[in-house]
């Protein structure tokens, strides 16, 4: 399976989807971004509200998921 999947991910390349009759039946995209927050810089820092939380919060990039769908 995973020699399969990676020569399909290669054929993909940057689309994020292989369709058949315009039915995506494979899909290979990016997660959306996720946030995280340093609650230890937080904590640290003293209990001060959002500000603060929102200083120490980053995006973090979303993974790209490989699906294959049941036709």
């Amino acid at each position: 399976f995973e020699q399969a999947a990676e020569r399909i991910k290669l054929a993909l390349g940057e689309r994020s989807a292989l369709t058949l009759n315009g039915v995506p039946i494979v899909t290979w995209k990016t997660a959306r971004p996720t946030r995280k927050t340093d609650w230890k810089a937080v904590c640290e820092e003293a209990r001060v509200p959002a500000e603060i939380i929102d200083r120490h919060t980053a995006e973090q990039p979303g993974s790209r998921r490989f699906l294959i769908k049941e036709i």
